[in-house]
């Protein structure tokens, strides 16, 4: 099955409880041999766009501000 996550934190953006079940149950899913696709915030743009980590697609988009 094709798992897709949308959450607001996500490692290591971590600001309580909801990041670390992100990340764990993101991991559980990919261990049973799902691909997880997760969706979440790119603070400041200082992250990549995508990453894949231990069978995880991780996409942060960056965020367009006007200055």
């Amino acid at each position: 099955m094709h798992i897709g996550f949308f959450v607001w934190e996500f490692r290591p953006h971590l600001v309580g409880g909801l990041g670390v079940y992100a990340t764990e149950i993101t991991k559980k899913f990919a261990q049973k041999g799902h691909k997880v696709s997760v969706f979440t915030f790119n603070p400041e743009n200082k992250l990549p766009v995508i990453e894949k980590s231990k069978g995880i697609e991780i996409f942060r988009p960056k965020i367009l501000t006007s200055s």
